[in-house]
């Protein structure tokens, strides 16, 4: 049996995400972030600044988190504030990561949840992304359900991971189990306050899931 600490929207709080990794790898959890690490509204991100590296180690990053995949705002944060629309659809339908724990094939991704389709799904008024506003530019629902079942009907993941509403759930989705552990410190509504998720994975599944809520 293997305990996982699943994580995801933490936002550029590097303190309170370490705190959280280093309490769990410490009782020998593997660890799962789901993306947005960053907040690309914290920092201006024009005359060539790179808000990135004063907020988190990317190294320590690299070093205690097991499964990881980026956001929409660690893509913004990256390649700058004005992107074609063609680019963002590019980077979600390649954020992504198949990987294993135990027997149990899991298939993790800033953007599988469908819950709240006004995230993903918005009428194309220009031809320009502009930082704060993404939201707006994300794509329309046939697009999104085409590459979701494509991903799932290649891999056949036992179990998916995803993050991006901040607001924990635990689901079937298309007969697949499916976590979304919320946002540590930005969680919205009816999710009460900032969450995580534990879990344990025997061979070939999901044996336990518990949502762990912050006092924040």
């Amino acid at each position: 049996m293997t305990k996982v600490l699943i994580i995801s929207d933490t936002h550029s709080n590097f303190s309170l995400m370490r705190e959280i990794v280093d309490k769990y790898k410490k009782k020998g959890y593997i660890v799962v972030h789901a993306g947005d690490y960053d907040n690309m509204n914290l920092k201006p991100l024009d005359e060539g600044q790179n808000p990135i590296s004063s907020r988190f180690d990317r190294e320590w990053i690299k070093n205690n988190i097991d499964h990881w995949v980026k956001g929409n705002h660690d893509f913004m944060v990256k390649r700058g504030i004005y992107q074609k629309e063609e680019d963002f659809e590019e980077f979600i339908f390649n954020s992504y990561k198949v990987f294993k724990i135990e027997k149990t094939k899991i298939l993790l991704s800033h953007f599988l949840d469908d819950s709240r389709n006004d995230i993903y799904y918005g009428t194309k008024k220009e031809t320009d992304i502009k930082g704060k506003d993404s939201a707006l530019y994300y794509e329309k629902k046939e697009k999104f359900d085409e590459w979701l079942n494509g991903l799932i009907k290649k891999n056949k993941p036992n179990l998916i991971i995803t993050g991006h509403t901040h607001i924990g759930r635990f689901w079937n989705m298309k007969g697949i189990d499916a976590l979304n552990p919320g946002s540590l410190i930005y969680a919205k509504s009816p999710q009460p306050r900032g969450s995580y998720m534990v879990a344990c994975i025997d061979k070939n599944k999901l044996i336990k899931v518990k949502m762990v809520y912050l006092d924040n």
